[in-house]
């Protein structure tokens, strides 16, 4: 986690699963950051390994709201 803005999840496997983004915005949820990147360093180029996440709004409030 970067300044408890962005939250960085590094991965070095051939291509991305369909659970790695869910992973993600799991972590988003539980550490109340709204900005994520999954990277994935097992690429050529790493401009090719970079996925933005973002969490809604309304998603990121409702968990802040729990106790």
């Amino acid at each position: 986690m970067v300044e408890h803005k962005i939250l960085i999840e590094t991965k070095a496997v051939q291509e991305l699963d369909d659970v790695h983004m869910p992973q993600v915005l799991t972590y988003l949820r539980l550490s109340n950051c709204e900005v994520g990147l999954l990277l994935n360093f097992k690429v050529v180029s790493l401009k090719n390994g970079i996925k933005k996440v973002f969490l809604k709004k309304k998603e990121a409030l409702s968990q802040r709201r729990m106790p």
